[in-house]
């Protein structure tokens, strides 16, 4: 995978971790920041890169990369999704349900498009809209605990309670130790009394 050399400053002075050798981390770090020679990354390794900027803080490179990955490959729905989740992160929940909408276009049965298409729904006001593409991702993948925990918050939103505590529950199921679910469940609790 491989960089831009301007991002090599995030890792290079992030604090060690005492499990990691120092050598080992450089080299890491030295592969990462590598520059792919120009015209030569597909759309793959574009979103690739997209994600690994992404995770390392640098969402403007990520931008760059996915709109990369999209010119060379307008229907990528890995890219498209995956940047719709950058645009959701960001904020811009309009621009991220248009990209994940055309995800859909391409690949209807992506569960992670329903899931990001949801959220944005959810977060630009229409809950309706949203628990409908989240109903649609819990159906897809009903293990993932994401979904299921979104699912439950966007029905509490609404005031089904029942149908909420139901999604949550599972998401508990899913992932016992989530704080974040034990702390929704005891608000759903708490607005049930």
């Amino acid at each position: 995978m491989r960089g831009d050399p301007r991002d090599a400053a995030v890792w290079r002075n992030r604090p060690e971790h005492p499990l990691l050798p120092s050598a080992i981390r450089a080299d890491a770090v030295n592969r990462l920041v590598q520059p792919a020679a120009p015209g030569t990354a597909d759309a793959d390794g574009l979103v690739a890169e997209a994600i690994a900027l992404r995770r390392a803080g640098q969402r403007q490179a990520s931008a760059e990369r996915f709109e990369q990955a999209l010119a060379r490959e307008p229907g990528h729905a890995g890219a498209l999704t995956s940047y719709a989740m950058l645009l959701l992160e960001a904020g811009d929940a309009q621009s991220a349900a248009r990209l994940a909408e055309r995800a859909l276009e391409v690949h209807p049965a992506r569960m992670s498009a329903h899931h990001v298409l949801g959220r944005a729904k959810c977060q630009a006001g229409d809950l309706a809209a949203g628990i409908a593409s989240l109903r649609r991702a819990v159906a897809l993948r009903p293990d993932a605990f994401e979904v299921e925990f979104d699912l439950g918050k966007a029905l509490f939103d609404t005031l089904a309670l029942e149908d909420a505590e139901m999604h949550l529950a599972r998401a508990r199921e899913l992932a016992p130790r989530s704080a974040e679910v034990h702390i929704a469940l005891g608000n759903l609790y708490r607005r049930q009394l």
